[in-house]
């Protein structure tokens, strides 16, 4: 998955994001550790459930050694 930025501004390398679909929450939280381990830098709020009203995700954020903003996401059942 790939967007637009959020807050209205333009689309740049650390504006907007890169997703990947995590098989689960564990998934997810280790994908984060091993971006933050390897010269990554977590970004926006920790990995956890993000409640958008009509869906509850399990979301992480991290920006890699380059300033690219990456996304996981796991939708709650």
């Amino acid at each position: 998955m790939v967007t637009t930025p959020v807050n209205g501004q333009a689309t740049t390398h650390a504006n907007g994001a890169i997703g990947f679909a995590a098989s689960s929450p564990e998934v997810l939280n280790a994908w984060h550790a091993v971006g933050c381990a390897s010269a990554g830098a977590s970004c926006e709020d920790p990995p956890g459930v993000r409640d958008l009203g009509f869906v509850k995700l399990y979301r992480g954020y991290l920006r890699d050694p380059f300033g690219n903003k990456l996304c996981a996401i796991h939708p709650m059942g």
